[in-house]
């Protein structure tokens, strides 16, 4: 994928709210990661069959367009996110709209080996965690390390997707991120690090040092 150029996009923003005509040239500019974010949550979801819709996809990503219009007056250039990650949890309710919400199962006994099940993308997990105290520690865990906002949801997102059955979860979560699979894959590796050396130092997270979430099995 194509560097971004971000004096175009910052025109864009700049330009989207309330004008049709710019809505269009931002879909033509940035609808392929537009649709990566989209996909993304699909996946998440457990919604391949959309993902295979061609209509539907076109569909979701023009939704998935409106949500930064709708929000694009208070983007800042200045702040690192790209508009369609800075927007992700809007995009995430506009696609849930849409398609529905997924159903997540997750039982309390298995939570050592698969944290979701199925269905549950990276913000839905929190609400799983509410009800599950060591799902609940590990992301108090994540929140712990010393790593970027970015860097966690990487992490966070990239460990569901292989924990989903996702066969390339790096490729499914870079494109969103504007990374490539290697740097996800990287960020995923120190994060694991980080995790290991928590639950070693601190005895509040020793339970979850063989969890395979962070020990690396499970993902490719």
């Amino acid at each position: 994928m194509s560097t971004i150029d971000r004096e175009q996009l910052a025109r864009l923003m700049a330009a989207l709210p309330g004008d049709l005509g710019v809505l269009a040239e931002f879909i033509d500019a940035y609808g392929g990661r537009l649709a990566g974010v989209v996909g993304s949550i699909l996946v998440g979801f457990g919604r391949r069959d959309v993902l295979r819709d061609d209509d539907e996809m076109m569909g979701l990503v023009v939704e998935a367009a409106l949500v930064i219009q709708d929000n694009a007056a208070a983007w800042s250039p200045d702040g690192g996110a790209l508009p369609w990650n800075w927007a992700r949890k809007g995009i995430v309710s506009a696609v849930v709209r849409v398609i529905g919400h997924p159903q997540v199962e997750a039982e309390e006994e298995r939570l050592a080996s698969t944290p979701v099940e199925s269905g549950a993308g990276v913000l839905d997990v929190h609400d799983v965690a509410a009800r599950h105290p060591r799902l609940a520690l590990l992301l108090e865990a994540i929140g712990r390390v010393d790593a970027s906002e970015r860097d966690r949801h990487v992490h966070l997102e990239y460990r569901l997707q292989s924990l989903l059955g996702d066969p390339s979860p790096a490729h499914t979560v870079a494109a969103p991120f504007g990374l490539t699979p290697a740097n996800v894959r990287q960020i995923d590796r120190r994060m694991r690090t980080k995790l290991a050396a928590l639950a070693d130092l601190d005895g509040r997270y020793e339970s979850l040092v063989d969890l395979p979430w962070i020990t690396g099995r499970s993902a490719a």
